[in-house]
């Protein structure tokens, strides 16, 4: 069931963070968050973003650093003291927000 991998990973991530000893300090946050960004840069970089080179796409390695930038998100949910719970709890009420943005021509 997906919750319940959801709460596995949340549980995986919480028992590295615990093995690293990762504070929930702002500086922390802060340097999660730009972990996360960079991880995003390197997904990009796997595609071939670049209209004026030619290149090939390499998604095997996109998804991998896809990965990459959901283990940071993981870890800044929990320095935020988010739980899988209201984790999904708010991506399903932020989603309601967005359908009702693109129904009122937001």
């Amino acid at each position: 069931m997906v919750e319940d991998k959801l709460s596995e990973m949340f549980k995986k991530q919480k028992e590295l963070m615990d093995r690293l000893q990762v504070a929930a300090t702002i500086d922390d946050i802060r340097t999660m968050t730009l972990a996360a960004m960079v991880e995003l840069g390197e997904m990009i970089q796997e595609l071939n973003w670049k209209p004026w080179k030619h290149g090939t796409n390499n998604i095997a390695n996109a998804r991998e650093e896809l990965i990459d930038v959901f283990h940071f998100v993981l870890e800044l949910a929990i320095m935020l003291g988010m739980d899988s719970d209201e984790f999904a709890d708010t991506y399903f009420k932020k989603m309601d927000v967005n359908h009702k943005r693109q129904d009122s021509g937001y």
